[in-house]
């Protein structure tokens, strides 16, 4: 018997419900977990639709373990074919956030770097944060079920925000 691994996404207006087979406790893979869900945000240029860059991680939260267990692996960040043609770079980090008896929280924070040649060259520091992009994480056991949400977290970067966008998606 498998129960039901729900999860919800909601992200820049749009929602979305997936739902992964998770083995029950007793039915449990001697890893202890089902496979990760994986996440892939995009940053892309909002004028014209380029992606310069992607990152990528894998989420695992199972209900029968405890809070405490639920991780995130594998992160990885890419540039993508426009995004090296024009001398960017991604920067991700993962935080681990509150955790209560039965949610807990991550935060992603995603930076889309600037890498000018010129620039490498006069500061000896390489780039600078073009864009950042925040998501809140927010896992809630109910039941037999790890329900899912996702928020925006405000942004506070580079004079270009303004031309960039997140997307996201989910498998």
């Amino acid at each position: 018997m498998k129960k039901s691994l729900v999860v919800g996404v909601a992200t820049a207006g749009l929602a979305g419900l997936a739902i992964l087979n998770a083995p029950t406790a007793s039915a449990a893979p001697p890893d202890g977990c089902a496979s990760p869900k994986q996440f892939n945000y995009h940053v892309k240029s909002k004028t014209f639709g380029l992606q310069y860059g992607t990152t990528s991680f894998g989420l695992v939260a199972c209900p029968w373990q405890d809070p405490t267990a639920w991780t995130t692996s594998n992160q990885k960040d890419e540039v993508g074919f426009w995004g090296g043609n024009l001398f960017y770079g991604m920067s991700t980090q993962i935080k681990n956030g509150a955790i209560k008896q039965n949610e807990r929280w991550f935060e992603v924070i995603i930076e889309l770097k600037a890498c000018p040649p010129p620039f490498k060259w006069f500061s000896g520091e390489g780039c600078f944060t073009e864009a950042r992009f925040g998501r809140l994480i927010h896992l809630n056991r109910v039941g037999d079920d790890v329900r899912l949400e996702e928020t925006d977290l405000p942004q506070d970067a580079g004079w270009g925000q303004w031309g960039y966008e997140l997307s996201t998606s989910h498998y």
